[in-house]
């Protein structure tokens, strides 16, 4: 007689498996504090990163640039590419949580 094999897992567990292997991944530093985050009714987020206080002044002005802008500085030495890399990153994750609440709840 033969064992019968278990059921696969259903799309919704394995999708539930991913977005806990998301959220697992996200440092803390980027994780964007509850208090800062606007109201779930708020469909227009384009100008939170300017008006949360989450991001410094560098931040923003590193990440409101383009490549073409950004390529001079980091050559020249002006801009560290560990610094112009973790300010696109903590911008992801923040454009990612502002659109997934399930991630911050």
């Amino acid at each position: 007689m033969a064992i019968p094999e278990s059921e696969p897992p259903t799309w919704e567990v394995k999708a539930a498996e991913k977005r806990a292997q998301l959220e697992a991944s996200i440092p803390d530093e980027w994780r964007v504090p509850a208090h800062l985050l606007p109201p779930e009714s708020q469909d227009d987020v384009t100008t939170w990163p300017e008006t949360s206080g989450w991001f410094t002044p560098e931040e923003l002005a590193i990440t409101n640039q383009t490549a073409v802008e950004l390529l001079p500085k980091l050559a020249s030495g002006q801009l560290r590419s560990e610094d112009v890399t973790r300010a696109f990153c903590k911008r992801a994750v923040a454009a990612h949580q502002l659109v997934s609440y399930d991630l911050v709840t």
